[in-house]
């Protein structure tokens, strides 16, 4: 199930850096050519303008004077801290999913219909993508003072952050629906926490790295860059909060279980409901949004997600000039091999999950239909009856 939620999350997340720019060009050709946008060309249009306008705004923010500024701060605020944005990123992806829809819905309605105007809504939707994204960038900021901190700053703000999760969770009387949302809402962290530590990896490297060495120069061991000794303590803090992560929505689950009685076939229901979802995916084109369907119900916002990541790796790419191209042609060639092979994954799990939907329905079929009845078989049970004594 959680390798399952993380494909969809990643299909979702990498579409808005692959295939949305695709969609956005082929409205403005339809554009100038002077047919008429279709409602999901308008929606494309608009989503684009939202994540470079907020790409724009959070440039504002300088990365090293925001660590700087955490820093100085104390262990319990930094506990607070990141209790508080983990709140609010959570309050902001549900406000979101309203927010945004209210927009795309607006944009397709004529100005009559639609209450306060298309303005209100696309200023309301910049401020809400300004927010969110400022939010996330703490969120990040916070995580990364803790891994460079050369103390046992992480391990103890882990400790904090996790056990008031467990108590949070643990010893409630939760029903089915709700225990389904939960674990939603956990593979959304999870898929985000991944986001976080891959562009807190390249944040770090990009500290240390010389002016000459591109994104991908890293990757190859004449540099030396795995081979130095802040790597080992960068990539173990890494793995650290990764796998803290695991262990207690690990244990999170088996204690609700345990409390509640479950069977653990109940987490196979949340995999089932997306994979009856996901069934089209074989008819679907490569530019379609596959999971646009699914990751309302479970708290995704990726455009928020990918203001961020553009304002991390924006410290990675050059002037303007050739090799900026070549470095933004590469990244997408991997995001578009990534979204490519989330999408066979995906298509290859769902269809698995209708199989077993149909094998299902056969055996209550003929658990529940009537025994024919025939000749043969009357003679039969005739002949099995005990003969009455005249």
């Amino acid at each position: 199930m959680i390798l399952f939620g993380m494909l969809i999350c990643a299909d979702s997340f990498t579409f808005v850096f692959t295939v949305l720019p695709i969609r956005v060009v082929i409205a403005f050709i339809t554009m100038i050519k002077g047919s008429q946008l279709h409602s999901i060309q308008k929606v494309d249009i608009v989503k684009l303008m939202l994540i470079v306008i907020g790409f724009l705004a959070l440039r504002l923010f300088h990365m090293p004077s925001l660590l700087l500024f955490i820093k100085k701060e104390s262990l319990l605020k930094l506990k607070i801290f990141f209790t508080l944005l983990d709140l609010m990123d959570r309050l902001l992806c549900s406000y979101g999913e309203n927010i945004l829809g209210s927009l795309f819905w607006a944009i397709n309605h004529p100005k009559a219909e639609v209450r306060k105007g298309h303005s209100w809504h696309f200023l309301l939707s910049i401020v809400y993508i300004i927010i969110h994204s400022t939010f996330l960038l703490f969120h990040i900021s916070v995580l990364d003072v803790a891994i460079n901190s050369k103390n046992s700053t992480l391990w103890t703000l882990l400790i904090l952050v996790q056990f008031a999760e467990l108590k949070g969770a643990v010893l409630k009387k939760l029903e089915d629906d709700k225990l389904l949302e939960m674990c939603a809402k956990d593979i959304v962290e999870r898929f985000q926490l991944v986001v976080y530590l891959i562009l807190l990896f390249f944040y770090n490297v990009s500290r240390y790295r010389e002016n000459s060495i591109t994104i991908f120069d890293i990757f190859y061991t004449d540099i030396g860059i795995f081979s130095a000794p802040w790597m080992n303590n960068l990539l173990t803090a890494l793995l650290t909060v990764y796998l803290s992560e695991l262990i207690v929505d690990w244990f999170k689950h088996t204690s609700i279980i345990n409390f509640l009685h479950k069977p653990p076939s109940i987490y196979s229901d949340l995999s089932e409901t997306f994979g009856k979802k996901l069934a089209d995916l074989s008819r679907a084109s490569i530019l379609t949004d596959r999971s646009q369907q699914v990751f309302n119900k479970m708290g995704l916002v990726p455009v928020a997600l990918a203001v961020l990541s553009l304002k991390v790796f924006a410290v990675w790419l050059p002037g303007f000039g050739l090799s900026m191209f070549i470095q933004i042609g590469a990244i997408w060639i991997f995001l578009f091999a990534v979204r490519i092979g989330s999408g066979y994954l995906l298509r290859w799990i769902s269809s698995g999950y209708i199989k077993v939907d149909k094998e299902k329905d056969k055996d209550k079929d003929k658990a529940v239909s009537p025994r024919l009845f025939t000749p043969q078989s009357h003679r039969r049970n005739q002949g099995d009856s005990p003969a009455v004594e005249g």
